[in-house]
């Protein structure tokens, strides 16, 4: 692997290119991130506050058990509130993929750093069919989460458990 390392110099080659990133008055992303960061996403914030994800994880685990064989997945947390994203936002199984890759609110609602990896289109999909026959249960427990704990009435929720594959089908038709 090669190093290259440019620092300023009395070179004139250095001095313009220095010259010319002033000009054009350049910020990296970081600059971006740290000078203006994203705004919260209140709404998931205060959802993520106030559902306690361990009694959803425990209702899909007997579902969701891995027999050891292949990469580890993700979190059934991880992959639930992927779900509630494609509940609440009207996402298909691609826009929601495509959502979690682009929007910095979504990966940390979901617990994800830039660098991690993100459930994919059928992994959600795979998802969604394993625990299809408790999903309504599950959303009906989050919901009753959320009206028991929310005293100051700040979340109004409504979620339809995301679209089986079938009904997907006669959207791509």
């Amino acid at each position: 692997m090669v190093y290259l390392s440019v620092k300023p110099s009395n070179k004139p080659f250095f001095r313009e290119v220095e010259m010319i990133r002033k000009k054009q008055n350049q910020r990296s992303m970081t600059d971006t991130w740290i000078n203006h960061p994203p705004k919260p996403n209140k709404a998931l914030e205060r959802i993520d506050e106030l559902v306690n994800w361990t009694s959803i994880s425990e209702r899909i685990e007997p579902l969701y058990s891995s027999n050891g064989l292949g990469r580890p997945g993700f979190s059934v947390i991880v992959m639930f509130k992927v779900l509630l994203l494609q509940s609440i936002y009207d996402l298909s199984d691609p826009g929601v993929e495509e959502a979690v890759a682009d929007r910095l609110t979504f990966r940390k609602f979901l617990g994800l750093n830039l660098d991690d990896n993100i459930p994919d289109h059928s992994t959600v999909h795979r998802f969604r069919d394993r625990i299809q026959p408790i999903i309504d249960e599950l959303f009906e427990i989050l919901l009753q989460q959320i009206d028991d704990e929310d005293h100051a009435g700040e979340v109004s929720l409504k979620v339809n458990p995301p679209a089986t594959a079938g009904e997907f089908d006669s959207i791509y038709e």
